[in-house]
This record gives C-alpha cells, sequence and structure tokens, in this order.
C-alpha cells in the first residue's frame, strides 16, 4: 500500500514539474526565462537530494535499531 501512495506522490511531482518548466518555457524575457527554468530544475534536483538524505537515515536507523534488538538478545542469552 505503501508503494501505491508513493507512486501517486511520484507521478504528481512529476506532473508539477513539467507544468513548471512548460509555463517557465512561455515567458518571453530570455533571462527570467532560463533564471524560471534553472530554478525549477535546482528545486526539484535539491528536492530529491533531501529525500534520498531522508531515505538513507532511516535505513541506517532500521540497520542500527535491529543491530542493538541483536546485541540485547545476545547478551540476554549469555547471562542466562
Amino acid at each position: 500500500m505503501a508503494s501505491s501512495s508513493s507512486t501517486a506522490t511520484v507521478a504528481t511531482a512529476k506532473l508539477l514539474y513539467r507544468q513548471l518548466l512548460r509555463e517557465a518555457h512561455k515567458i518571453n524575457d530570455y533571462n527570467f526565462r532560463e533564471y524560471a527554468i534553472r530554478r525549477v530544475q535546482h528545486g526539484f534536483r535539491e528536492a530529491q537530494t533531501n529525500q534520498q538524505q531522508q531515505q538513507r537515515q532511516q535505513q541506517q536507523q532500521r540497520v542500527a535499531g535491529s543491530a542493538v534488538d541483536g546485541l540485547f538478545e545476545y547478551v540476554n542469552h549469555s547471562v542466562s
């Protein structure tokens, strides 16, 4: 169920990205148009990087949590 939710989020983000780029391309002034395009691209790249970092941190926390659980289990078994 989480994958369908994340799939919908990804599809929505792609749609928004394309719409923003499409609108940016409509700007007549070259400097403003290029600035808008760069900002859209940079903003989405930055958001993607932040999301990847959060996923990596969550993965590390899960691994650390399971390692700690395993250690406690080992210690409790050794003590008994």
